[in-house]
């Protein structure tokens, strides 16, 4: 919301919000577990790390899109065909 408030993008607030979310500790255990020598330990740990960053990314890109759904924005048409073209699409 702060976001929209602003004319803003969205990405610096969410980076910061999710930034205690990602699993550190999972990770650090990872790679000191295969620093020692012990990749039994190690694997899983990097793997709880890697399947918890995704959940998490897809957590956020799931959320944008439903706020997508249900804010609208500023200076929104009625009629989708009046909508511009993004810029990366350079029209096309």
């Amino acid at each position: 919301m702060l976001s929209r408030y602003r004319y803003a993008s969205a990405l610096p607030y969410v980076t910061a919000a999710i930034g205690p979310l990602l699993p550190g500790s999972a990770t650090y255990f990872g790679l000191l577990a295969l620093a020692q020598g012990n990749l039994d330990r190690g694997i899983p740990f990097l793997t709880q790390a890697a399947a918890l960053a995704l959940a998490i990314a897809i957590g956020v890109n799931l959320g944008g899109e439903a706020a997508r759904l249900f804010l609208k924005t500023p200076g929104a048409t009625a009629d989708p065909s009046d909508r511009r073209a993004a810029k990366r699409t350079r029209g096309f």
